[in-house]
């Protein structure tokens, strides 16, 4: 028969830090003193039959007599009371929990019993770990409990969670699968152990995908043999379909998981000048985009990643640019094992023959291998699509295009014109509004900020300032990305131009302070260009506000900004829109702005 050993005890850090660099490794299943533990809620009823199905990881009815898990935690989020256990609680609400939620006749634990007591003979150990609740400062003052431990051995372990699950781009998030593989790294460089995560029970095919690449990744990376724990919510079985139970079934019995995307294929590379990698796509294959799994071997990196697709589409087949990315600092900012995901989606009757993606850097050329690309198949959430950017209109309207911090005139928002940006006034120091056109970076609503610019003829140009504030009036927050692309054919990134025109690209050469305090700041961005062009899009990655005073170009020193001409590829940020009934109203680009969610929110 079973023997459950209650543990009270808070989970506490398996401490572990890395040594002259070394990684410390997971902590063993021997120093955790468990191997699988999920996390069941105990709101409500848990009856024995229930349990049954839970700690079989059965589906519908009884499937196997086997528990998945060695141990469990047992959660309360609220009392009877309605207090939250992780704020606030007291004596009554502590009196109730254990007198009646977990040690009466038909409490948790004596339901649990009767569960394992029908279930696999054999003799085991469940270990219980039963939660500790917050108590309120009264509480603390005038209430004490003595607790017996019936088991004399508590360990514990510590999980860094990727929340994958829970912001993926279909969860109006912008984690993808490359997360799982970053906190991987994480938990074998700090010695910490894994959360495997479900989202609302794994019920939709995108769910249970989410789902398969915890487990995959946990074969791929090793966290399948370490101390795990599990949150699957709270519902009749451990998951609410049959396949992700199946999953979970094998992944504890220490069966690899294939994982929905495809890694180490065998992909040709060359290098001339750029890095290029291409790979054929068999009929089996569904491509939805390109994951790039960086290293620190690649840190610091930066350049334009491109991916193109050999597509066939009425008996006839060309190249064509699936999605690019630019890599910048805010690709680094906050690990060494990030990954960028380049996302795309075709057209019915396309169909993708192969694929190739451009690594093109400024300085040096990062070193890659097969491993480091992968190729995804599930929805992204975020793609681009034949309607993205297309203009729309609803009748009767919902929405009335506001500029927040616009320009002078209503012209450069279709077509070239002239306004703020050339009328040889701007602030060197503090942000002054009446100065310039502003953008609030959004990456649901656009990936760049564009400004196309005419020079009215071709013309010799060595040189483009951009004056500008950045992230907020206080003080200079500098772009993620910034270049300059020009051309003598058309007008790069415009919808109206042809999309095998020659266009060269040019990196920011130079950014400058020019405010005379730390809290009184403008800046300007230096573009030297070695070309004759006639047109120009100037392309920024900001940190939280761009904020543009002026545009101005030089021909050997002589400042020709007189005869610059520009428009918006990208509007200036309208105001909110805001509704008195709580309304979704549409803010005019809603519907194709390339975001599909899979659950209701407000982008």
């Amino acid at each position: 028969m079973y023997w459950i050993g209650t543990l009270f005890i808070i989970l506490a850090i398996f401490y572990g830090n890395t040594a002259n660099g070394i990684d410390i490794g997971y902590p063993t299943v021997a120093q955790a003193g468990f191997h699988h533990n999920a996390l069941l809620y105990i709101d409500g009823d848990h009856s024995p039959e229930k349990l049954m199905l839970w700690l079989t990881d059965s589906y519908e009815f009884i499937e196997s007599r086997n528990v998945i898990f060695d141990t469990i935690t047992l959660i309360a989020e609220n009392t009877l009371s309605g207090a939250s256990t992780a704020y606030s609680t007291n004596k009554q609400d502590w009196t109730w929990l254990l007198e009646t939620k977990l040690f009466s006749t038909y409490g948790v634990l004596s339901n649990l019993t009767h569960a394992l007591n029908q279930l696999d003979k054999i003799n085991k150990t469940l270990q219980v770990i039963i939660m500790i609740p917050y108590i309120d400062s009264i509480g603390q003052q005038n209430f004490s409990l003595n607790m017996e431990l019936i088991s004399s051995k508590s360990s514990s372990t510590s999980y860094p969670m990727s929340g994958y699950a829970f912001a993926s781009p279909l969860m109006q998030g912008t984690f993808n699968a490359g997360r799982l593989r970053a906190t991987a790294k994480l938990a074998q460089q700090y010695g910490l152990g894994v959360e495997i995560e479900s989202h609302q029970g794994s019920s939709t095919d995108y769910e249970i995908a989410l789902l398969q690449n915890y487990l995959a990744q946990g074969c791929i990376d090793g966290y399948q043999y370490v101390p795990t724990a599990y949150f699957l919510g709270n519902y009749e079985s451990v998951a609410r379909s049959k396949k992700a139970c199946d999953l979970l079934q094998k992944y504890t019995s220490s069966i690899c998981i294939e994982p929905t995307f495809i890694s180490n294929a065998k992909w040709s590379w060359t290098k001339n000048p750029n890095i290029q990698a291409k790979i054929g796509v068999s009929s089996d294959m569904r491509p939805s985009g390109i994951r790039i799994n960086w290293s620190p071997k690649h840190k610091y990196w930066f350049g334009r990643v491109v991916v193109e697709g050999f597509i066939a589409m009425n008996n006839n087949s060309i190249w064509k640019m699936l999605s690019s990315t630019e890599i910048g600092a805010k690709t680094w900012r906050d690990e060494d094992w990030p990954s960028t995901l380049l996302p795309f989606s075709l057209l019915p009757l396309e169909k993708i023959l192969s694929i190739r993606v451009v690594f093109i850097g400024s300085s040096w050329l990062p070193s890659l291998a097969n491993e480091d690309l992968i190729i995804e198949q599930i929805p992204n959430g975020i793609a681009l699509q034949a309607s993205t950017g297309a203009p729309y209109r609803i009748s009767p309207s919902m929405f009335s295009y506001n500029p927040q911090y616009g320009d002078t005139t209503m012209k450069t928002l279709s077509n070239f014109s002239r306004g703020l940006l050339t009328d040889d006034q701007w602030s060197n120091g503090q942000w002054e509004p009446t100065m310039s056109v502003d953008w609030l970076d959004n990456t649901y609503t656009h990936s760049y900020i564009r400004i196309a610019l005419d020079f009215t003829a071709i013309m010799n140009i060595n040189e483009i300032i951009v004056r500008l504030h950045g992230g907020s009036y206080g003080s200079i927050n500098w772009l993620n990305t910034a270049r300059l692309l020009v051309s003598s054919d058309c007008v790069p990134f415009s919808s109206y131009s042809s999309s095998d025109c020659t266009v060269k690209s040019y990196p920011c050469t130079d950014r400058i302070i020019t405010g005379s305090k730390n809290t009184d700041q403008g800046g300007l961005l230096l573009f030297k260009v070695l070309s004759s062009f006639r047109w120009a899009t100037l392309e920024f990655q900001p940190n939280a506000w761009l904020m543009i005073d002026e545009v101005q170009a030089f021909v050997n020193g002589n400042d020709i900004s007189h005869l610059v001409n520009y428009y918006f590829l990208t509007p200036p940020t309208s105001k909110p829109v805001s509704s008195s009934d709580g309304a979704y109203l549409d803010d005019g680009v809603r519907l194709n702005d390339g975001a599909i969610v899979g659950v209701l929110g407000p982008i």
